[in-house]
Order: C-alpha cells, then sequence, then structure tokens
C-alpha cells in the first residue's frame, strides 16, 4: 500500500496576556481553568496535528496548584498538506479560546486567519525565527 507524501508547516498562535494574567495549559493543574483550545477550519485533506505545548509556569490560586503560561506564550501546531493538494494560496482558520485569570476568570475567544503559498519551493515565513524560538 502507498501512502501520499504529505508536507508539513508550522502553524503558530501567540497569546499575549495583560500584565497579572494568566492562560492555562493543557491540563491545567487541581481542580481549576480550562486549558486553551485551537478549533481549525481547513480545506478538505489538509490536517492539524496536536498542539505542541511549550512548559508552563507551576504557580499556587489559593490553595491550588496550576500549570499555566503568562506574558506572552507561543503554541506550535503541525498542519498537514496533501502532496495532492494543488498549487496556490491555503487558508488557514482557527477559532482559539482560552480562560484568562488575574483575580477573576474571563473566557476569551479570537478567530484566527493567515495564508500559506503551497508551491514546489521551500520558502521560510516571516516568523520563522518566532517559530524556532518557541521550538526551543
Amino acid at each position: 500500500m502507498k501512502r501520499a507524501l504529505v508536507a508539513t508547516v508550522t502553524a503558530a498562535v501567540r497569546l499575549r496576556m495583560a500584565e497579572g494574567w494568566h492562560i492555562y495549559w493543557r491540563h491545567p493543574g487541581d481542580e481549576v481553568g480550562l486549558k486553551t483550545r485551537v478549533d481549525w477550519t481547513l480545506p478538505s485533506g489538509v490536517t492539524a496535528g496536536a498542539i505542541q505545548w511549550p512548559a508552563p509556569e507551576k504557580t499556587t490560586e489559593k490553595e491550588f496548584d496550576t500549570l499555566t503560561y503568562s506574558g506572552t506564550v507561543v503554541l506550535l501546531v503541525p498542519i498537514a498538506i496533501p502532496a495532492s493538494h494543488p498549487p496556490g494560496p491555503l487558508a488557514l482558520k482557527a477559532k482559539v479560546r482560552w480562560l484568562e485569570c488575574h483575580e477573576e476568570c474571563v473566557p476569551g475567544s479570537a478567530s484566527v486567519e493567515t495564508s500559506i503559498s503551497v508551491g514546489s519551493t521551500v520558502e521560510a515565513s516571516t516568523h520563522a525565527a518566532e517559530i524556532q524560538a518557541a521550538r526551543q
């Protein structure tokens, strides 16, 4: 059985919190918080892999230990594009949802979108340095 060739690109979702505020890791901690979600809307055959979560910060909220991010966090997601996808622009769209907390928690959401160009040449994104830094 032959497998179809697939190219993988890395999408980055950057979240910035105001000073003193935080969002949660994939496993928020002891009975508090909700993980950040990224729900993709992609063309047929294009698939998003699991979020590559950076190491979280361990904090204590009231009497609970939590795993959080503050400041800026970049979540990386591999996007698989089948070799059969036609050349040209490819829209990557997602709905991002999070719970942002300080002394109280506020649910947040945003629709994000970018476009990449599918073709026979490989070009680095203008955000390549930020994506590489997030990998480390």
